[in-house]
């Protein structure tokens, strides 16, 4: 029986009858051998690796985070001429004439005050305050006391020291009162001991001390006032009020 080759076939084209391969060439049907089975063929070996692409370009900058506050800064420490204590005047007042002059009056009259900014005085400190007052006249007693207060008046003050003169003709006094500051408190003589200084032989017993409370990092005067037994004598602050601080 006559092969009959497929009409119009294409370059390359096998064709297969009865066990047999032929393969168009284009101008003719030529017998090639048989085809076997087609095998998976084994993988060929891994090419070498490219290079490394450039490197992409670096994302944007985020935000900046808001500004934290600023601390505040330390109180600045005194420097002392000898190490461990510095010896200093902190507050001077006036003569006597430019002080209030208490006359006419047995009301207890706030005579003198002295400003001391917070932070001068600081713990362990031992302020010594000295003020000195002087009274015309020899009518009657009087009374000179020492106040620590936040404002520039006797109203709310902190008692520290008092003074009754003995005798009326008694016209002259330096008062003087040492602090030992212990942090929250101040430590004092006992404010009831009535003495011109706390330098004296019964006034430093553990008995006759008292512990005030003191904020001394506000603020805070520094008072000295007069009281008159007899409205016919007059006192005037003299001299100078002083916080050495020792």
């Amino acid at each position: 029986m006559p092969i009959n080759f497929p009409s119009n076939p294409t370059v390359g084209q096998v064709y297969t009858y009865n066990g047999r391969n032929w393969i168009w060439r284009g101008f003719s049907w030529q017998a090639v051998g048989d085809y076997g089975p087609t095998g998976p063929g084994s993988n060929g070996a891994t090419g070498p690796t490219g290079p490394t692409g450039a490197n992409g370009s670096n994302g944007a900058t985020g935000r900046t985070g808001p500004t934290g506050a600023n601390g505040s800064n330390g109180a600045t420490g005194r420097t002392g001429a000898n190490a461990g204590y510095t010896g200093q005047s902190i507050a001077v007042a006036p003569g006597s004439a430019s002080a209030t002059v208490v006359s006419g009056s047995t009301t207890e009259t706030l005579i003198y005050s002295k400003l001391v900014a917070g932070n001068t005085i600081l713990t362990g400190d031992i302020p010594c305050i000295q003020a000195r007052v002087l009274k015309t006249n020899t009518n009657g007693n009087y009374s000179i006391r020492l106040y620590v207060n936040t404002s520039n008046s006797l109203s709310g003050a902190t008692l520290l020291g008092l003074f009754t003169s003995s005798a009326a003709t008694n016209i002259s006094v330096l008062m003087q009162r040492h602090l030992s500051v212990r942090g929250a408190t101040t430590r004092v003589v006992s404010v009831a001991l009535n003495a011109v200084t706390d330098i004296t032989t019964g006034a430093g017993g553990q008995n006759t001390v008292s512990d005030i409370t003191i904020d001394w990092t506000q603020t805070q005067y520094i008072i000295v006032s007069a009281q008159l037994v007899s409205a016919s004598d007059s006192m005037t602050f003299y001299g100078s009020i002083s916080v050495n601080i020792q």
